[in-house]
């Protein structure tokens, strides 16, 4: 008997089946589904050698498989996610009617008054809704929206905007995220998710967009972005963080069908670094360009950073 075991597609099977090899420009990342967890790195000999799992993760081969080959299919129509735009309780209502109607799982409400988001925790408490969350600004933002855990129980995060500062608490089980400056978010660890369905998903969906709908004074309207993958945008194509990112940034379309964000990301995927870590560079000053007229890179400038930063040639 053969001792080499082969699979129905002639290939080895995969040691760790939870563990999915995402590779970037620079970084790589090892998405544990498992433990819905994520280990970025740029070497492999950066890994911890404690984390037993991972010290025999050398060869990418071992990862190979994991693409289920999705067909690109238009979906039926069922929203997945609601985000909901109302400063009365008029609009509230009448998106809970639509959340009871079709049974909407999860939910996110933008509000401007606090008194709207004690009337929307109450209706939620009955409600098919399983998870939501609210956004906030800081001149209406009071801990006492979340004393009364009961009330809580489906709120998951509170997005507090317009705050002086950065910052994240959890009170009575909800994380409340500070945020300075305006309502556009840009990616960070705080919004990926290191599951095997996000890993599936994310390879013929955006998984932000993906089955979301807006609700607010002018009505209900479905969001069309939600077959643009991060593999179709620049930028992103080559980031290891593609797997598994939320990005609300609206994806704009180029002339020539190629598609580009107008504002920048928290991480360069071209040197594998945070806004904020030691050694940090913008796009620009790595050479890259992304915006309505086009893409181009620099990719001596880029080996010269790195070789900086990383001591790498």
């Amino acid at each position: 008997m053969s001792s080499h075991l082969k699979t129905k597609r002639n290939k080895p099977p995969r040691l760790y089946p939870s563990l999915h090899l995402v590779e970037g420009y620079k970084g790589k990342l090892i998405i544990d589904s498992d433990r819905s967890d994520g280990i970025s790195f740029v070497n492999y000999n950066e890994l911890d050698s404690s984390l037993e799992i991972y010290m025999s993760v050398n060869e990418t081969e071992i990862f190979d498989g994991c693409n289920l080959d999705y067909e690109q299919i238009e979906i039926p129509f069922v929203i997945h996610m609601l985000e909901i735009y109302g400063n009365d309780k008029n609009v509230i209502d009448e998106s809970f009617l639509i959340i009871e109607n079709i049974n909407v799982p999860y939910c996110e409400f933008h509000v401007d008054l606090k008194e709207d988001i004690f009337h929307l925790l109450i209706r939620s408490l009955n409600s098919p809704i399983r998870s939501m969350a609210i956004h906030l600004e800081y001149c209406q933002f009071k801990w006492d929206l979340l004393e009364d855990k009961d009330t809580c129980v489906k709120l998951d995060i509170l997005f507090v905007y317009a705050s002086p500062f950065n910052a994240m608490e959890v009170v009575n089980g909800v994380n409340v995220l500070f945020i300075e400056g305006l309502k556009v978010s840009v990616p960070s660890l705080n919004f990926m998710e290191f599951s095997h369905e996000a890993f599936l998903l994310s390879q013929i969906h955006n998984l932000f967009f993906y089955k979301r709908s807006v609700f607010d004074k002018n009505g209900l309207r479905h969001l069309t972005e939600y077959n643009v993958t991060k593999e179709d945008v620049d930028i992103c194509k080559e980031c290891e963080f593609r797997r598994c990112c939320f990005d609300s940034r609206k994806v704009l379309n180029r002339s020539d069908g190629t598609f580009f964000y107008q504002s920048e990301c928290n991480y360069n995927p071209y040197i594998a670094k945070w806004k904020g870590e030691e050694g940090y560079r913008t796009l620009a000053e790595c050479g890259v360009e992304s915006d309505a007229s086009g893409f181009s890179i620099d990719h001596e400038r880029i080996a010269e950073i790195n070789e900086e930063l990383w001591g790498e040639d």
